[in-house]
């Protein structure tokens, strides 16, 4: 079954790290970070969220973008649903960490091609 739901969104922390990488234009790679809490409230509208009715009504959302010399750059990379905030800040530290490692690895080939 599934519920139809409001959600409101509040932002808990947020960031962007500097891998110390430069990509082929020699622009900084980096990459940012939003954490929300996000509060569902049933609805009768014929509009919303549709969660499941196993999924919590309080929990935190993460999204993650890349960054080129500090600013957005190309689509989001998703997001993940963590139900603390402090499970939410762990998640981001190893989404951090993995992304500078796939960066370190795709830009140490192109500057030995």
């Amino acid at each position: 079954m599934t519920k139809t739901c409001k959600l409101t969104r509040t932002v808990a922390d947020s960031g962007k790290f500097d891998f110390g990488i430069r990509d082929e234009k020699n622009r900084a790679v980096g990459y940012s970070w939003g954490i929300q809490s996000v509060v569902a409230t049933l609805s009768t509208e014929p509009f919303g969220y549709i969660l499941s009715d196993d999924h919590p009504m309080y929990f935190f959302e993460i999204r993650f973008g890349s960054t080129r010399d500090g600013k957005t750059y190309g689509a989001s990379n998703g997001r993940i649903i963590a139900n603390t905030l402090e499970e939410a800040r762990q998640l981001t530290v190893k989404k951090v960490e993995a992304a500078g490692k796939a960066y370190a690895k795709k830009y140490r080939k192109e500057v030995a091609a």
